[in-house]
Parts: structure tokens; C-alpha cells; sequence
């Protein structure tokens, strides 16, 4: 992931070396003798320059990513299973979730329980947790554009919505879709987040994942996932009002259980 960085750094780079150091070509009608002794200095002078910045880019990044494999996971005591049952109006009831299911998407470990309010509305609620995110050898999240239609549910809508007044995030850029199944509908909306950031987008909450490692402030990722059937009296505003409702109420119960039961992974617990 750091390198996929550093190579973007090394195209703006050499686009940057482009536009300081042009091509000396002579201009026209000008006498080409003495441009022409000119250019092969011009030209050393650029590749010595562009291979200056390279290396000490790439030495940087090696750095960087040493310095990242030595960062402490972020656990969490008793595990991400232990995420509150009660959140506002709703109360909930928490779900096993099948370990080869949590590998298979990307997450380390998962949450999933079903939170009800007074007047029977439900929302199925699943979080994967990843105590770091810089394991090679690991899968990174999957979005459900790919798992949930695979399990015969039909997306009819999928478009990017903002949430306003998220506790701890002000605006919260979420991705929903409406699916379809034997005449019941569904709205999902799922999100990437980081300790201090959320997102849409897996390739975003990637780049944020590597700011937070260059800066050596986080190694943790979630991935978020809140889904409410869409009764038969009600209109798909009804639904997205009632999870928008429910990511406001959860956002600070989340944030304030990572506050308490994650610790750093000493050597001896990894």
C-alpha cells in the first residue's frame, strides 16, 4: 500500500521535473551550435536531478515501511464481539458469525446483531474489525456490491449518500443499496473506517490508512455495514430516515468503546 503511494509521489514527481527542467530544444531560426553543446549538460543535469529524487523517495518509503511493519496492532479486549447490545432506543441481540465467513472478508474479527426499537423496527447491524491494516498476507475488505448479490438479493439502486451531524465526523459519505428479494426490499448502507476518518470508498480508506501510517497514528480499520428492511407501509425515505438515525446513535457508542477496550499488541500476543 506504501508503495503504491510512492510510485504515485514518483509520477508527480517526474511530471513536476518536466515542467522545471524542459527539453533544451533550440528555437527556431536560432543558431544550433551552441544550444546544441548545450542539451547533453541540460539533459544530465535532469536525470542526475530525477534520480536524486527517486532514490531518496524510495529510500523514504523503505523506511516508512519498515518503520509501519514495527507498529503495534490495535486489539480489542474480548474482541469486537463484545461491541454494545444497547444503543439509544434500540436493543440488540448479537449473532456468531461463521470464522471462515470473517476471513474470507477481509476482517480479522466481526460483529453482527439485530437491534430493535418500541416499534419493531430492526436494523441488522455487521462490523469486521482489523487490528492492523498493513498485513500482506491477508485479504483487505470486500464490499457487499460483490457478496450480497451473490446471494440472490437483486440491487435495484446503489448511489452514494451523506449523513449530517455524525458525532466525531460532522458529514459521514456513506455507500447505500436498495435490493430486491421475492418481493422483500432491503437498504443497505456500508462504510470504511479508520481511527479518525470514514469513507465510501476501499481505495480512499487505503490512502487514509497510509497517511495514518506515515504519521504513525493508527493501524486499525473497520468496515460497517447497517441493513433495514423496507416494510411494505413504507417509502425507501422511511428506511434511509430510521439508518441515518441509527449511525448518528452509534457512531459515539463505537467510538467510545474503542476508546476502552482497545491496547496496543505487545510481541509475545501477536
Amino acid at each position: 500500500m506504501l508503495f503504491a503511494f510512492a510510485f504515485v509521489l514518483l509520477f508527480l514527481i517526474g511530471r513536476l521535473l518536466s515542467i522545471v527542467f524542459p527539453d533544451g530544444a533550440p528555437a527556431r531560426g536560432q543558431a544550433a551550435s551552441s544550444s546544441q553543446a548545450k542539451v547533453p549538460a541540460m539533459n544530465k543535469g535532469k536525470t542526475t536531478a530525477a534520480f536524486a529524487v527517486s532514490a531518496a523517495l524510495l529510500a523514504s518509503v523503505g523506511i516508512l515501511s519498515l518503520s509501519t511493519g514495527s507498529m503495534p496492532a490495535l486489539a480489542i479486549e474480548g474482541g469486537i464481539q463484545g461491541f454494545p447490545l444497547r444503543i439509544a432506543q434500540y436493543d440488540g441481540t448479537s449473532q456468531e458469525v461463521d470464522p471462515e465467513i470473517v476471513k474470507a472478508s477481509g476482517a480479522e474479527e466481526a460483529f453482527s446483531g439485530t437491534y430493535t426499537d418500541a416499534s419493531g423496527s430492526a436494523v441488522f447491524l455487521y462490523m469486521g474489525y482489523r487490528s492492523t491494516a498493513f498485513l500482506s498476507n491477508e485479504n483487505f475488505f470486500h464490499t457487499p456490491t460483490v457478496c450480497i448479490p451473490s446471494s440472490g438479493w437483486v440491487e435495484k439502486e446503489v448511489k452514494r449518500r451523506t449523513i449530517a451531524d455524525v458525532p466525531g465526523f460532522g458529514s459521514l459519505e456513506v455507500m447505500t443499496m436498495l435490493i430486491e428479494k421475492e418481493g422483500r426490499r432491503q437498504l443497505v448502507y456500508f462504510w470504511f473506517q479508520t481511527r479518525d476518518k470514514a469513507t465510501y470508498d476501499k481505495n480512499i480508506n487505503r490512502f487514509q490508512l497510509s497517511m495514518h501510517a506515515i504519521r504513525r497514528d493508527n493501524t486499525h480499520d473497520l468496515f460497517i455495514r447497517p441493513i433495514t428492511p423496507v416494510r411494505q407501509s413504507e417509502s425507501v425515505q422511511d428506511a434511509e430516515a430510521r439508518l441515518d438515525g441509527f449511525a448518528r446513535e452509534m457512531m459515539p457508542v463505537l467510538l467510545q468503546f474503542l476508546k476502552e477496550k482497545q491496547f496496543e499488541k505487545t510481541g509475545s500476543e501477536l
